[in-house]
């Protein structure tokens, strides 16, 4: 896709993301198709820890609905197909039944792998934790301006209070990891809610939703909330939207919305465990999602953001169809 350059481009990567998905044209499709639309749910999940040589991988799925009424009967309707996550699952009729259903949703999914390291800071003059402690004096500013300008945000003092609690973590001993996966975890949400944002053709309505996992629970007993949300917020509002929204997150997955965040978790459980030269998977289980879902361009999009001596390059996959007639699954024997 793009060969990307700059000094400092860790903050730049949401708008690299943008760039991207303008570029391959069905995310902006979908979007257009739905632009009526008010209220957003993405759902994410992640596999920042997958056995070498597969890489890490956030998957973020979109669905756009009207009332809530209908996104608690796709849950209802989840709850039935499967209440395991895919590291639990093995080929059967619900496992299958489940793709069927993720198939068949009004909804859009992105993908990003990433590498190893998390690589993607350059500045000679700071190192990583300097850097974070920056952003976050930034993201303290931004706040502050809410207040002096009397904008409009939920809660800026409770949010400023947040901050100083994590700037107390990054001047002792923080673990940056945690810090360089929300920074990614924020560059993809907030780049595809700048999206959903400027699409809608109403003031829209965005609600993030992931399993809780390190990133939502690291320091929880020091912080009033996840950073991340944090990241997330201040990432959308500097990408200046065209339009007025909310955004809002989940720190929990609540009984309501549990069973889709599996959609999620059987699309990075997936692509996590590819192997992207050969195509081809450790276990029978994924070769459904890969077969039947990966393959599908108007509902899926994978992106691999990469950095090789401080050249960043964002590679698009596709997935052409890799059989003519899909196997029977009911009847399929792992070779």
């Amino acid at each position: 896709m793009k060969n990307l350059e700059t000094e400092s481009y860790i903050s730049n990567i949401q708008q690299y993301l943008i760039d991207s998905y303008v570029e391959t044209e069905n995310f902006t499709a979908f979007l257009e198709q739905h632009h009526k639309h008010c209220y957003w749910m993405i759902f994410s999940d992640y596999s920042f820890k997958p056995r070498f040589p597969k890489k890490p991988a956030i998957t973020a799925t979109i669905i756009p609905f009207s009332d809530y009424r209908w996104i608690q009967t796709i849950c209802r309707l989840s709850q039935l197909k499967t209440n395991l996550d895919i590291k639990k699952t093995y080929i059967n009729e619900k496992h299958i039944s489940f793709i069927n259903f993720i198939e068949g949703l009004p909804a859009f999914h992105i993908s990003l792998l990433v590498d190893e390291n998390l690589n993607y800071y350059k500045n000679e003059k700071i190192n990583e934790k300097e850097y974070f402690k920056r952003y976050f004096d930034g993201v303290k500013v931004h706040y502050s301006n809410h207040i002096n300008y009397a904008l409009a945000q939920p809660n800026p003092k409770m949010n400023i209070g947040n901050i100083d609690r994590v700037l107390k973590l990054l001047n002792e001993r923080p673990k940056i990891r945690i810090f360089k996966q929300s920074q990614i975890v924020s560059s993809l949400i907030s780049s595809i809610s700048k999206m959903i944002v400027d699409s809608t053709k109403v003031e829209c309505k965005i609600l993030w939703c992931s399993d809780n996992d390190d990133i939502l629970s690291y320091s929880e007993d020091s912080l009033l909330y996840p950073f991340v949300f944090d990241m997330i917020r201040t990432d959308l509002y500097r990408l200046r939207p065209q339009k007025m929204y909310q955004i809002d997150f989940l720190k929990k997955v609540t009984k309501d919305f549990d069973e889709l965040v599996r959609i999620p978790d059987y699309i990075v459980g997936t692509i996590s465990d590819l192997n992207l030269e050969e195509v081809t998977v450790t276990h029978e289980k994924f070769l459904p999602v890969l077969y039947s879902f990966l393959t599908n361009s108007n509902k899926n999009l994978v992106i691999n953001l990469t950095n090789i001596s401080n050249k960043i390059e964002l590679t698009k996959y596709e997935f052409k169809k890799l059989v003519e007639k899909e196997p029977n699954w009911s009847t399929y024997r792992w070779k």
